[in-house]
Formats: C-alpha cells, sequence, structure tokens
C-alpha cells in the first residue's frame, strides 16, 4: 500500500518525509514485523525494535521523536482506531462475509468442524485485525456478540431462518433425520432446531465452507430432564414425562408454542413469576415446578443444573437421617 493511500486511509498524519513510498504488509506485534511492514504500536521501545527489524512505517498515537528520515513515522490520534481501518480495507477488498450467530447457531457451529475460510473470532480488536489483514478472498467470520460485530463491520449477516430440508424419520423430539442435496443428517440435534441446521448448511454450501456435525447433544438449549411421578430423575427416555429445561426466554417461547402445537394439553410451561411471562405454571422457587399435573414435557425458563439441584435436594435430606 502506497503511504499517502495508508496516511489517507487512517486519517493520519505524516510526521517526516520518508524517502520510501509504500509498505508491504502490516504488523501489530514484532513476531510479525518484516522486511516492508507497517508496524503498528504505542510503545517506543517497540517501535525501535520493529525498525531494527525491518519496518518500512510505525503508525503511533503518542509522542514520538524521529530519527530515520527513510522511514514513515505516522502519527494518529487513536491507535485502535486505526488498526479498525486498515482491517476493514482488508475485509472489504476481500469480500470477508462477517456472520453474526444467535444462542443455538453458535452452539451448534461451536460442535462441528468447519474448513479453514470459516472461524470464530472472539470480542478483540487486535484478533479482528490479524484475521482480517491475513484473509483471503471470501473467508467466513463467525461473532456470537453483535454489538462487537456492528463495531468492526457496518455491514453483516444473520441466518435467515428456513427450513425445505426433507425429513426421512419424524420420530424422536429429541433426533433430527434428513436430507438435504442428497446428503442425509442423522443428528442428536433437538427437533426444533430443525430450521438452524438447514439454514447452516445452505449458508455454508453457498460460501464453500465444509461442514461436519459433531456431538450435539449438549448444545445448552432444550434439554431434556425425565422424571417419573414421585419426580425422581431417571435415564433419557425411561419415563413417559420430562421437563424441557431452556434458559433463553425466546427460545422458551418457541419450544411452548412448537410442543403445545403438536401435544396440545400435555404440554405445559413454568417460569418466574417475576417475569411475567403468562406461562401455564409462574412459580416463586423452583420447588413449585413438583405439579400434580400429569404433563408429558413441561417446558420451564431456568437453568438446567439448578432444576437438577432442586430435583436432587429432598434426596440428600433423606440420606442424611437413615
Amino acid at each position: 500500500m502506497r503511504i499517502e493511500n495508508l496516511v489517507r486511509l487512517i486519517n493520519a498524519k505524516l510526521v517526516a518525509k520518508p524517502q520510501i513510498s509504500s509498505v508491504d504488509n502490516f504488523a501489530i506485534n514484532l513476531k510479525d514485523v518484516s522486511l516492508g511492514s507497517a508496524f503498528l504500536s504505542g510503545d517506543e521501545k517497540e517501535i525501535n525494535e520493529a525498525i531494527e527489524n525491518g519496518a518500512y512505517a510505525v503508525i503511533f498515537d503518542k509522542k514520538y521523536e524521529v530519527e530515520n528520515n527513510e522511514i514513515a513515522y505516522i502519527k494518529v490520534d487513536n491507535l485502535d482506531k486505526a488498526k479498525l481501518r486498515i482491517a476493514q480495507f482488508f475485509a472489504v477488498s476481500n469480500s470477508v462475509k462477517n456472520l453474526f450467530l444467535r444462542p443455538v447457531e453458535k452452539e451448534i457451529l461451536k460442535n462441528s468442524t468447519l474448513s479453514r475460510n470459516a472461524k470464530f473470532l472472539s470480542k478483540n480488536l487486535d484478533e479482528v485485525f490479524i484475521n482480517f489483514i491475513n484473509s483471503k478472498k471470501g473467508d467466513v467470520f463467525l461473532y456470537d456478540d453483535l454489538e462487537f460485530l456492528k463495531e468492526i463491520s457496518p455491514v453483516y449477516e444473520t441466518l435467515n431462518l428456513e427450513n425445505n430440508a426433507k425429513v426421512l424419520i419424524d420420530g424422536s423430539l429429541f433426533f433430527l433425520n434428513f436430507e438435504y442435496k442428497d446428503r442425509i443428517f442423522n443428528l442428536n440435534l433437538p427437533q426444533i432446531f430443525l430450521p438452524e441446521a438447514y439454514s447452516i448448511l445452505n449458508f455454508m454450501d453457498k460460501n464453500n465452507v465444509f461442514i461436519k456435525f459433531k456431538d450435539l447433544r449438549n448444545i445448552g438449549h432444550f434439554e431434556s430432564i425425565f422424571v417419573d411421578k414421585f419426580y425422581n430423575i431417571k435415564a433419557f427416555g425411561e419415563s413417559y414425562r420430562a421437563f424441557i429445561v431452556e434458559n433463553d426466554i425466546k427460545l422458551f417461547l418457541r419450544e411452548v408454542e412448537f410442543l403445545k402445537d403438536k401435544f396440545g394439553k400435555e404440554i405445559i410451561s413454568m417460569s418466574s413469576k417475576k417475569l411475567n411471562l403468562k406461562s401455564d405454571i409462574e412459580y416463586d422457587s423452583l420447588e413449585e415446578i413438583k405439579t400434580s399435573y400429569d404433563f408429558k414435557y413441561a417446558v420451564i425458563l431456568a437453568n438446567k443444573q439448578d432444576v437438577i439441584d432442586m430435583l436432587n435436594s429432598k434426596k440428600k435430606e433423606l440420606s442424611l437421617f437413615d
């Protein structure tokens, strides 16, 4: 990149007129500095070392004395903003796709194998900078923090949930068997999340990302706890009744609607009174979920471990006095 274009891109000031006219690459870590680098840092010692290692330009936001007329000394008001503008330049140049993931989508993809052109990025500007400047055409970056994503990219995508998959076996609530473009998938993923699975496959296929689903039993949503009529916890499938535990309000409401459409009066919903969600049972304490209603599935808005601890608490008390 030519120096004048770089200065314009990051809204900077060229402190001294250098002999060099362009830079070949960018670095924010000394280990990445090579001949022709533009090095971004606010540390004077690091800047000096970068110049010794072959940097052609240094970008900084503090006072710094020019010592080498061959080097481009570039002063900015804010180093993070300069990093972001450079990163965005490369992202746009390489047609990078930024995808925001909602809770279930995130958990599915965290438990999947993706090809190297797709990668999760955390809420860290330096990580974004390094990945953007090293990106290749059409790379896909995944995020679960929407506010951070909005800060680093004005353009991003979300999955448009759809379901055109061909369901092969409409059996258990807790497993999926479907066909997508002549590929058959048998997933231990709740049936309600077929739109997420289908939309992920569709997005990845359109963006040339290979995906292989792994074990999806513990994605933290639509979690089952089977119980007998005395509320003793049973192994998966050993009882006709179960709590479906969900910790996300939007997913809870969606799951209640899904199950009531499927099973009618055999389904009840449970949530804390404080939330005022107009559930069938609104509790002050988790103990109150031990209802006399003969339900098939009770969808409860809570933390799964809290429900398990409550169900096991009576058993623990009895064992102390045996």
